[in-house]
């Protein structure tokens, strides 16, 4: 039954693809309702073959059920409950050859409110927004998605104090002990190039890059396999006594400053994990 209805999901195309200039705004989100809940029921009736199916297996059928999932995701139209739906079904997405998911995901990072500071805690916006990070969070741990942990890692690393910090720093900590360890070796690097090589000109603000370290690179640091952890260790140990042995300069006092103490955490953590 599954297979018919990926085989014949095109025929709902017009229904998706519906402009809601042309249709009641009841009626456009009602069609995609609907066709979110037969996808829905679709997995849960085939789960095995619906993930392996929309991850391996290249036809246009499948394509098809890619392509309404992706246009959902980044529709602008639509609001955060509606999107927050959606995310159910995010798993079975994540590593799609289908439809490569990161511009779609990144598309979906600008429709969400820069600051949850800006939300008022107790209001619909702010418990949409919440369950959208928390499902976020659980589709990371199930599909190990590096693209979904860098939309997640722009998300929260805006601001110094996020709304769901603490559940964040739960996911990534399972997030990363799961992960195979040439992949913790891989993230690890990304995270730290990217601080390493970070200036005025790099589009890494100071706030952002401070964040990033603080709720991802010493977390991952903390947490990952200590062969990963001294691999890390070796090769950047020269440049991490080189920034605690700078003279700070009254032009960018601060920076230098939070530069000592990054470069101190780590040596810190070094002694907790090799000691």
């Amino acid at each position: 039954i599954v297979e018919i209805l990926y085989e014949y999901w095109h025929v709902f195309k017009d229904y998706w693809q519906i402009s809601s200039d042309n249709s009641s705004s009841l009626s456009y989100l009602d069609n995609k309702l609907i066709l979110i809940n037969l996808l829905t029921k679709t997995i849960l009736i085939e789960s095995v073959q619906g993930t392996s199916n929309i991850n391996a297996k290249k036809s246009n059928a499948l394509k098809n059920v890619a392509e309404m999932y992706m246009n959902f995701l980044s529709d602008r139209k639509t609001k955060l409950n509606f999107k927050s739906k959606i995310l159910d079904l995010l798993y079975f997405f994540c590593d799609s050859p289908l439809y490569p998911i990161k511009s779609y995901l990144n598309e979906f990072m600008t429709q969400l409110p820069l600051k949850s500071k800006d939300l008022v805690k107790g209001h619909d916006d702010y418990n949409d927004y919440v369950n959208i990070i928390r499902k976020l969070l659980i589709s990371l741990e199930l599909s190990l998605s590096i693209d979904l942990l860098n939309v997640i890692v722009t998300i929260v690393c805006r601001e110094s104090e996020h709304v769901c910090d603490e559940e964040v720093n739960q996911s990534f900590i399972r997030f990363i002990v799961r992960l195979e360890s040439n992949k913790q070796t891989n993230v690890i690097n990304s995270y730290w190039d990217n601080w390493f090589k970070s200036n005025s000109s790099s589009g890494l603000n100071e706030e952002r890059k401070f964040n990033i370290f603080r709720k991802v690179i010493i977390v991952f640091l903390e947490k990952c396999e200590k062969p990963r952890f001294l691999d890390f260790m070796c090769e950047n140990i020269i440049y991490l006594v080189k920034i605690l042995e700078e003279d700070l300069k009254e032009s960018n006092i601060e920076s230098s400053s939070m530069n000592k103490k990054c470069a101190f955490e780590i040596l810190r953590l070094a002694y907790k994990r090799l000691y």
